[in-house]
């Protein structure tokens, strides 16, 4: 008989990855729907280690409700990986939800802080044996490219770009360039159709949408940014059944302090 998710109900494969709760068991999508991060070796190890400790309630109450129709985040998102590697970054700014592929989705208010960075060849001189090339990663404020030239780097040093995000605490990197990239010389990073191009312009779009959405939550009161949380969470409560209409009014009205 195959294993089914105590979250949504949905018959988990054999193949499918599945995670053990204290009290039962979770999908992949609910986990990374619940803020869990699956890319990367230490990342799942984490989440699986975390995970052991929390009930199927736990989740329940943290769960976002969210449509993640794949043609939709597709067609939609500002950055889509390359095949092999589950990264897109998608803003759905209706629920305030931000997705991020296999690094998880999080509320907008989870966000907590972000850096665009790019990785640029660094050559060292080692005397008399030559030069030996290393890499150097570098923060940048607005633009890649003039990120460089403000360090009066050359551009054709490019190896890759991305960001350095932390969200609901867990810390990723989603690395918008490819790894052939490294290899492009500066004549491609100018041509608008370029990989590296198109990666640099994808990072610094993400950058510019997240510096957006950190100004408003930074910029709100704490105490309107909590209510709009438990607000959140009480109509997850309503929409798993576990609180009724009445008691979902009740408490809306003292959140609200009406």
């Amino acid at each position: 008989m195959p294993k089914k998710c105590d979250i949504n109900g949905e018959s988990i494969g054999i193949l499918s990855p599945s995670f053990r709760l204290k009290d039962g068991i979770i999908c992949k999508d609910c986990t990374l729907k619940s803020g869990y991060p699956l890319l990367g070796h230490e990342n799942k190890k984490d989440t699986i280690s975390r995970l052991k400790n929390k009930t199927v309630q736990d989740i329940k109450q943290t769960i976002l409700k969210i449509n993640t129709n794949k043609k939709e985040i597709k067609k939609n998102s500002i950055y889509n990986s390359a095949p092999g590697r589950n990264v897109f970054v998608y803003f759905d700014d209706v629920n305030k939800i931000a997705m991020f592929g296999d690094f998880g989705y999080y509320r907008y208010s989870n966000i907590n802080s972000h850096e665009l960075y790019v990785e640029v060849e660094d050559r060292q001189s080692t005397g008399a044996v030559g030069a030996t090339v290393g890499t150097l990663v570098l923060p940048v404020i607005g633009t890649i490219i003039g990120g460089l030239a403000r360090r009066g780097i050359d551009k054709s040093k490019f190896i890759s770009c991305g960001l350095k995000i932390t969200a609901n605490g867990n810390e990723f990197t989603v690395k918008t360039s490819l790894d052939i990239d490294k290899n492009s010389k500066a004549k491609k990073i100018d041509s608008p159709f370029s990989t590296v191009n198109i990666a640099i312009r994808q990072a610094e779009n993400i950058d510019q949408k997240l510096n957006k959405i950190e100004k408003v939550f930074n910029d709100q009161n704490p105490s309107t940014i909590s209510s709009l949380d438990d607000l959140t969470k009480l109509k997850e409560l309503l929409d798993n059944g576990i609180i009724t209409q009445s008691d979902f009014d009740a408490k809306k009205k003292q959140i609200l302090g009406l």
